[in-house]
Parts: structure tokens; C-alpha cells; sequence
């Protein structure tokens, strides 16, 4: 990699807002001993509060429909749809986490690909994490882009290394709920869908799309047949398009494949009624003349908790007055498991019952 040199970055966030700007060319945790040790020493005598973050990051994630539609993107790939939390929605969750220093900058352009970097230092454990992404800077016929593509594709590497290293600095079971909070109230009423079916294909026309790339990776016929799930895929894609994840020409690639029409739109369309397609049968084995042995069924230990109801567990322990590593060292003593998330169905309530106690 060639040398670095210092980069001034600006994520856009939409609607007149931005992200963050770094123009440091060393590292974002290279920053003097004494800065880190006095935040160290701070975040241990004000702790987060594990209630406070679920309130107030639900609050924001759900303030309105219009925010909720921008926490989250999904992209076609391989016939099917692939979803997960946006940039925006890692904003968010990072400011209400706290005690934690969050960072994103381009580190530099190499011939083929620019590369960027983000951080994640949480201060309260002082564990670090950092995840560089790097993006084609190159175009078809192998010219090199300009400057100003150059910065914008930079930018946009930027913000997904901030997203996977907020995503991964903040355990999954937490922030899950709030994601899936943010998806549901996303979903337009009723009433509201013909106007937003109307903007959608509007905002996707100026991008160049046209009306039958949408169908087909919808999977529906017409366009009355976009519903209300319809219209969070394609608002997820948008925001997939406006972060950079994707461009509206790969989203929307009509390939060999079609994607794989959803169960609604199946229903809809009437093609659930339709024969399946034939499998292909694995070849049988040749007769030994040996029976085989039968394997016994596993016993039946019981479901795993899931990840809502571990995140409550959490939050009711935290109420309590717990630390984290008080329910881990309980859990080991009580139940013999060294995680949350090892806790059975069967063994759920009286988990509650423990945490809801004072430690």
C-alpha cells in the first residue's frame, strides 16, 4: 500500500446532516495515554445503564416512520434478499451505548481500490475493534476514477466500516429488538399504500430503474400487487443504493436467475398453486446386503431461549442492580451454563425469577 496520506471524509447522512470527518492520517486510537486513561477512568465511575440504552436508542429508532425507513438496507444477492441494520440505525445505537469512542476515515487510495477504516472502542472493557472495507475505484474499462469519484467512493466505504464496527462492538442481542422495532414501524398503513407506491417507483425512476426490474426482484406481476412488504424491500434497497452498498444497476441486474418471489407475493399472484418443481433425487446406494445401524434420536434437551428474551433477561438484571458479569457468574453456579444465550425455554421463568432479585 502506498503511503498515507491525510484524507478529510464526510459521510453524508441525508437530510442535511453528516456523519463524521477525520483527517488524521494515524490511527483513531493514537491518541495521547493520558486523553484515553481520564475516559477509562470516567466511563468506570459512570457505567451505561442497559435500560437508559434500550430506552432512549427505541426512541430514536422509532421516532417517527420516515426515520424508521432508513434503519435498515436489503440487497438482491443470488435470488435472494439480503437485510441487515443501516448506517443510520449504527449511529444511533452507537451515541446511545456510550462510554465509547466511534471513528471512520479513508485510509488511503492504492491503484485499484480505495480503502477505508472504522473503529469501535468501548471504555468501560477497553476492548477495541476495527474493520477496514475497500472499494473499486476502477471503471469497466479499467480507467482509474476521478478525484471527486474517488472521495465519494472513500465516503461511502467509510460509513460500512463504521456500521460493522458498531455492529460488532455492541453485542447483537441487545440491539437486535431495536432493529426489529425499527423494521415494523417501518410498514406503511393500509390507507398510506397507494401514495407511497407512488413515491417509491418515483424515487427508483430518477435513478433509471425501470418498472419491470422492480417487479421482478419484488417477484410480483403488477405494480398494484405492491404491498406493504413490497414497499419496505424497496426502501431498504433505496438505502442500501444512497450508503454505497450497492448501485442501482447491481440491485436491480435482471440476470439468468429471477429472485424468488416471497410467500405473499406468491399467494397474490397465484403461483403458490402452482407445481413445484421437480428435485432431483440423490442416486440410492448399492445394496450391501449389511444393514445399517440406526442412529437414536437426540434427547430432547429443550429450545433455546431467543435472542428477545435473552436481551430481557438483561434488561430486568440490569433494573436489579446487576453487573454483567454477576448474571454470567450466577447463570454458571445456578443452571451451569456460562451465557444467556445457553439458557433453555424450560429453564426461563426461573431465570427471571433469580435476576429480579437484588444481587
Amino acid at each position: 500500500m502506498p503511503e498515507k496520506k491525510a484524507v478529510a471524509t464526510v459521510i453524508d447522512g441525508g437530510a442535511g446532516s453528516s456523519m463524521l470527518e477525520v483527517v488524521a492520517p494515524t490511527d483513531l486510537l493514537a491518541i495521547s495515554k493520558a486523553e484515553i486513561d481520564l475516559q477509562i477512568s470516567t466511563a468506570k465511575q459512570f457505567p451505561r445503564s442497559m435500560v437508559q440504552f434500550q430506552q432512549g436508542a427505541a426512541q430514536m429508532v422509532t421516532y417517527s416512520q420516515e426515520i424508521s425507513e432508513t434503519m435498515f438496507y436489503k440487497l438482491p444477492r443470488g435470488g435472494k434478499l439480503i437485510e441487515g441494520p443501516s448506517v443510520r440505525f449504527a449511529e444511533i445505537i452507537g451515541q446511545n451505548w456510550r462510554n465509547c469512542r466511534i471513528g471512520a476515515r479513508v485510509l488511503g487510495a492504492e491503484e485499484k481500490q480505495v480503502v477505508s477504516q472504522g473503529v469501535f472502542h468501548d471504555l468501560e472493557t477497553n476492548v477495541a475493534i476495527s474493520f477496514e472495507i475497500k472499494r473499486r475505484i476502477t471503471r469497466k474499462d479499467g480507467s482509474r476514477y476521478d478525484d471527486d469519484m474517488i472521495g465519494t467512493t472513500g465516503a461511502a466505504a467509510a460509513g460500512i466500516a463504521f456500521r460493522n464496527a458498531v455492529l460488532k462492538g455492541i453485542p447483537k442481542m441487545f440491539w437486535l429488538p431495536l432493529y426489529e422495532k425499527a423494521l415494523e414501524n417501518a410498514k406503511p398503513a393500509e390507507k398510506d399504500i397507494a401514495e407511497r407506491r407512488k413515491q417509491a417507483l418515483a424515487a427508483f425512476t430518477k435513478l433509471d430503474v425501470p418498472e419491470e426490474a422492480i417487479l421482478q426482484v419484488l417477484g410480483v406481476k403488477t405494480v398494484s400487487k405492491i404491498g406493504a412488504d413490497e414497499l419496505v424491500t424497496l426502501r431498504g434497497i433505496y438505502n442500501a443504493i444512497r450508503e454505497g452498498t450497492s448501485t442501482a444497476a447491481e440491485a436491480f441486474s435482471l440476470g439468468p436467475a429471477p429472485i424468488e418471489p416471497t410467500t405473499e407475493a406468491e399467494e397474490q399472484d397465484g403461483s403458490k398453486d402452482k407445481p413445484p418443481r421437480e428435485k432431483k433425487k440423490p442416486p440410492k446406494e448399492p445394496a450391501t446386503g449389511v444393514p445399517k445401524a440406526k442412529i437414536p434420536p437426540a434427547p430432547n434437551i429443550g429450545k433455546l431461549i431467543s435472542t428477545k428474551q435473552q436481551t430481557e433477561i438483561y434488561n430486568i438484571a440490569m433494573g436489579a442492580g446487576w453487573t454483567i458479569d454477576q448474571v454470567q457468574s450466577r447463570l454458571k453456579s445456578a443452571f451451569k451454563v456460562s451465557t444467556v444465550g445457553a439458557i433453555r425455554e424450560s429453564q426461563y421463568a426461573e431465570v427471571l425469577k433469580l435476576v429480579k432479585a437484588k444481587p
